[in-house]
């Protein structure tokens, strides 16, 4: 209670006042299905202060048939994550939010990603292939990726 000061210095005591915030929100966050059972997470760490440190990411998802909430801590903190133990060929509903000392800071936008199908394989690849085709004749990618029903 400042009621012993005068107005002008009651003014400047709540003017010395200190906000602690909790960290920004992670930006950019994306999802890979990696296979019927995973996806992969990225994410950019928020912007800090000098004196900040990120303790932790908070991750937050459930999936579109059973809706079971999950919460998963990631400490230390980086800024991917494998999610594992997934149902094949299902919606997850995912977001991100960061920890330092003083809390849990906003989480990200909920990005949704598909597990892959069991029918599906994924091969990428990343080396030179060559095609070819009797009537298009010889055609040469960089780069080829191939989503294949089994």
């Amino acid at each position: 209670m400042l009621s012993h000061l005068s107005r002008n210095e009651a003014v400047h005591a709540c003017a010395r006042v200190r906000t602690v915030a909790v960290p920004e929100q992670p930006t950019n966050l994306q999802g890979e299905a990696r296979s019927p059972n995973s996806i992969q997470l990225t994410w950019d760490a928020p912007e800090l202060s000098a004196d900040e440190l990120i303790d932790s990411y908070e991750l937050y998802y459930n999936d579109s048939h059973f809706r079971q909430n999950v919460h998963v801590t990631i400490a230390p903190a980086r800024n991917a994550h494998l999610l594992v133990d997934l149902t094949p060929d299902t919606v997850y509903h995912v977001r991100v939010a960061a920890r330092s000392a003083r809390g849990e800071g906003a989480s990200t936008p909920t990005v949704q990603v598909r597990t892959l199908d069991y029918g599906t394989r994924h091969f990428s690849a990343s080396s030179r292939c060559v095609v070819e085709h009797s009537n298009s004749g010889r055609k040469s990618f960089d780069s080829i990726r191939f989503d294949t029903a089994i």
